[in-house]
């Protein structure tokens, strides 16, 4: 694969759209990057690096058992969005991931279920509605929310309000503010 990736890099010096020729195939990916080069040279040299290094990164996931990934902006060739794999293994992958994501979030899930249990038993303090709040250690702890305030156990606490004050000297005479 060194040898390859460093053929088309050298390539891909002197005649841009040949190497995306070789990576991509004749289509729009070669086109487009022929108008760059007669556009001017580093633009098409900018874009056959951007072919060529988005195809060896994907082929490497690819070789990995990685999922290469989706489409990306002024590549067209699909060949270069699989990194040179057939769709059927790309869609293999695809959902190899997907597996591999959802045991990992059920296993995280299990774990924080399991914590939460077992704080919620131990101290009885828990993020619950306070319909469920039924834990060891809240009898008669009742919260209600009323207008703005809040009643615990029959004792009324009002929230904070919070003002933003203004430093009447840091504005000028003319309305503008000091610098």
């Amino acid at each position: 694969m060194l040898f390859e990736r460093s053929m088309v890099f050298l390539i891909n010096i002197f005649c841009p759209p040949i190497s995306v020729m070789l990576v991509a195939g004749p289509g729009m990916d070669c086109i487009l990057n022929a108008i760059f080069f007669i556009a001017g040279v580093i633009p098409g040299h900018i874009h056959g690096f951007y072919i060529t290094c988005t195809y060896f990164h994907r082929k490497r996931k690819v070789k990995k058992g990685r999922y290469p990934g989706g489409r990306k902006t002024f590549i067209f060739s699909e060949q270069v969005w699989n990194g040179g794999a057939s769709h059927q293994h790309v869609r293999e992958l695809l959902d190899a991931q997907k597996n591999r994501e959802q045991e990992e979030e059920d296993i995280r899930m299990m774990k924080r279920s399991s914590r939460m249990g077992n704080s919620r038993a131990n101290t009885g303090l828990g993020r619950m509605p306070n319909s469920m709040n039924t834990g060891p250690g809240s009898e008669g702890r009742k919260s209600v929310r009323r207008s703005g305030v809040v009643m615990y156990d029959g004792e009324e606490r009002r929230p904070v309000e919070r003002t933003v004050s203004v430093n009447m000297n840091s504005i000028r005479e003319d309305g503008g503010w000091r610098m």
